[in-house]
């Protein structure tokens, strides 16, 4: 239900364990936000999953990233990465 508000906005949605919003920003500035966030469960973007995004998803304990699609990435391990795709929402 998050993909419809986001898509073409180039923006990410933070959601807690209850798929609560906790913030939506431009994608622009995720990496920068993501290390003073807690209690993030899913991570919502509009746009490319990279692995600088990854390294940051990681740092804040998110334990999904879900996004248009997936980059290149090494060490994936422990976090679980999803395109919308894949969910099946398009």
């Amino acid at each position: 239900n998050v993909y419809p508000g986001i898509n073409e906005t180039l923006e990410a949605v933070a959601l807690d364990t209850d798929n609560n919003q906790l913030f939506k920003v431009p994608i622009s500035e995720l990496v920068g936000k993501l290390p003073t966030q807690t209690g993030i469960k899913y991570l919502v973007l509009d746009g490319i999953i990279t692995q600088r995004l990854l390294d940051g998803a990681k740092q804040a304990s998110i334990e999904y990233v879900i996004g248009h699609r997936i980059a290149n990435l090494s060490n994936r391990e422990g976090i679980t990465l999803k395109t919308f795709t894949e969910l099946g929402v398009i």
